[in-house]
């Protein structure tokens, strides 16, 4: 499961197998009056690898390198949708608490 996570200390979540966070001293993230994210290209994340279910490594890979590209958001009822810079959108779904 891929999770994304915006706070005060930047941005944060599993990419599927790994966690992943942005670093506070190089800015976290910035939401622009245009409806573009900025998310810091300095974005760490741990390195364990997860043979299982097939596919995950490649996911993960993948939401990795859109991360930093984010383009414009739009959020609908308690999804947010998010453009990548490809064209590519990633659509989210409001935990539940």
């Amino acid at each position: 499961e891929v999770t994304l996570r915006f706070d005060e200390n930047g941005v944060s979540g599993s990419a599927g197998c790994n966690t992943y966070a942005s670093q506070p001293e190089t800015g976290g993230y910035l939401v622009n009056k245009n409806g573009s994210i900025e998310i810091a290209d300095e974005v760490v994340w741990t390195k364990e690898l997860c043979p299982e279910p097939p596919g995950t490594m490649a996911q993960e890979e993948r939401f990795l390198d859109l991360l930093p590209n984010f383009q414009a958001y739009r959020i609908f009822g308690e999804q947010l949708f998010i453009q990548a810079e490809e064209g590519d959108y990633l659509i989210f779904q409001q935990a539940r608490q």
